[in-house]
């Protein structure tokens, strides 16, 4: 059984064109070939009087061939966004909350063991973000393997 352990999703170390550049998270997910995983750094915010969760979100699904990786990875990051409704002659001024997306992209890599695939957005505006993660894949086999089975009437190990 191979499974791939995706150590981190995090924003570059300190670099001197980084100035305002925050780090918001280092997750962990140990992921089974195939099987979707979900890497994710998300608060709740209630909307109509349920948790709406928001914050940056990997999807990853990836086959081994070999020491590669072949990794389908989908980010998004939305954010909670406070509107203020005006106050109009039967009520007062009031506040709704809502979820934006604010970068959404998809990508399938190749990958070596140990290396990494980054995914970021290039902002329109002066006053957008630019979002960066960065996902760095590292194969394992080392599990403990299940015990041998015994031939019937031998006795237990």
């Amino acid at each position: 059984m191979r499974v791939v352990r995706y150590p981190n999703l995090a924003a570059p170390p300190t670099h001197p064109n980084t100035e305002g550049a925050n780090q918001f998270a280092a997750p962990r997910v140990t992921a089974f070939e195939g099987v979707r995983s979900t890497l994710s750094v998300s608060r709740t915010v209630q909307i109509g009087g349920t948790n709406a969760p928001y914050g940056p979100t990997l999807d990853l699904v990836h086959h081994v061939n070999g020491t590669n990786l072949h990794m389908r990875v989908i980010a998004d990051v939305t954010e909670a966004v406070t509107n203020v409704l005006p106050a109009t002659a039967d009520a007062p001024a009031k506040e709704s909350v809502n979820i934006r997306t604010m970068f959404q992209s998809a990508l399938e890599a190749r990958v070596p063991n140990g290396g990494g695939v980054a995914v970021w957005n290039r902002p329109s505006g002066k006053a957008d973000k630019t979002y960066l993660m960065i996902v760095c894949p590292t194969i394992q086999t080392n599990f403990a393997a299940p015990p041998p089975a015994r031939k019937p009437g031998s006795p237990p190990q």
